[in-house]
């Protein structure tokens, strides 16, 4: 396999990953807003592009700490 193929593989599985990290975050948002946790619009219908600008390339997962409050108690909250 040549350097170039090499590095195509490595961004192919940069994107999965990046993709994966997406469509969890996600889902975790709607989780919360169904359990009753405040979360915003933008957080639920950010895109998959939004998503690469906020967090790059390579997220992370130290950027993905969620702290929500329940909407009918703020002081009752999730830490994930």
């Amino acid at each position: 396999m040549s350097e170039c193929d090499c590095a195509m593989a490595s961004h192919q599985q940069l994107d999965e990953q990046s993709g994966r990290l997406y469509r969890i975050r996600r889902t975790v948002m709607q989780m919360l807003r169904d359990r009753d946790y405040l979360v915003a619009d933008f957080e639920i219908s950010m895109s998959k592009d939004e998503f690469r600008e906020k967090y790059g390339e390579e997220p992370k997962r130290d950027d993905f700490v969620i702290i929500k409050s329940k909407r009918s108690n703020p002081s009752e909250q999730v830490f994930y």
